[in-house]
């Protein structure tokens, strides 16, 4: 069966984790190359709307995107949200019964930049409004392993590594409802495109985007993921500075079976080492 959408992740698949929001040129290219050739793109990332607009215009995405972490579905083209998932709110009782131990700064949904507050404190002035997501934001990469211990006694919610402008120093940490994954927002994106997942292939190369995999058919880790995503990829492509997602693109518009894909870059391939 051919493939008819991929869906990138954001940082670190479609951009450096230190580009901000600039696209390479040979991503932008290879975007309108597959697009031209009928293969739907869309994105599946850990941003909020406001931090993936820019990139939506330069890939020239006309398609719902999942955001926040998976739990959004946002059309950019009528600039609506079609489905999303809150954090329930017994479980942010339960966050703020364990916030005390985190130090780290947090973003909630759409926050593009915080004023140094930590989760205790946003946590007690929250005044009940909905919360799809939470964003623990440099944390050290040594620390990790326990806040994500903590965090997995939390009920109701799930936890996911996700990437920093510094990676191998900090990673962040997301927060969102156990059914707000990327894989719950796939799986609206699928229903809403009429698309199946057979015929949906998922970059990406974080944690967080573990899940994504495991709602599409074909999976691809880049060059760049650690060694828990590319264990559970279907196939490994060149790193985000070797354009790797241009690889895939490039590929699927000259045949959007994936057999070239296949051939090249299987894990069995001696890229996969």
């Amino acid at each position: 069966m051919d493939i008819r959408l991929v869906v990138s992740d954001l940082d670190g698949t479609a951009l450096l984790a230190r580009a901000g929001s600039r696209v390479s040129k040979e991503v932008v290219a290879a975007a309108r190359i597959a697009g031209e050739a009928g293969i739907l793109l869309s994105v599946a990332t850990g941003r909020p709307v406001c931090k993936t607009l820019e990139v939506l215009d330069q890939l020239e995405v006309n398609v719902p995107v999942v955001v926040n972490g998976g739990t959004k579905l946002y059309d950019p083209v009528t600039h609506r949200v079609l489905w999303g998932v809150p954090i329930p709110d017994h479980s942010l009782d339960y966050l703020a019964d364990v916030a005390s131990s985190f130090h780290f700064e947090v973003l909630m949904d759409e926050e593009e930049h915080g004023d140094g507050d930590v989760l205790a404190q946003r946590l007690a002035s929250w005044r009940g409004e909905p919360i799809h997501a939470m964003y623990l934001v440099g944390v050290p990469v040594g620390k990790a392993p326990a806040v994500m211990q903590i965090l997995a006694k939390v009920p109701g919610v799930a936890c996911a590594v996700s990437s920093h402008p510094f990676p191998g120093e900090f990673v962040d940490i997301q927060i969102t409802s156990e059914h707000g994954t990327k894989a719950s927002g796939v799986s609206q994106l699928l229903s809403h495109l009429g698309v199946s997942s057979n015929e949906t292939l998922g970059v990406g190369d974080s944690d967080n985007d573990l899940p994504m995999f495991s709602a599409v058919g074909t999976s691809a880790a880049m060059g760049n993921a650690n060694w828990r995503v590319k264990e559970a990829a279907t196939l490994v492509v060149p790193s985000v500075g070797a354009h790797g997602l241009a690889t895939i693109l490039y590929s699927l518009a000259r045949d959007p079976s994936g057999k070239h894909l296949n051939t090249a870059w299987s894990k069995v391939n001696s890229y996969w080492t």
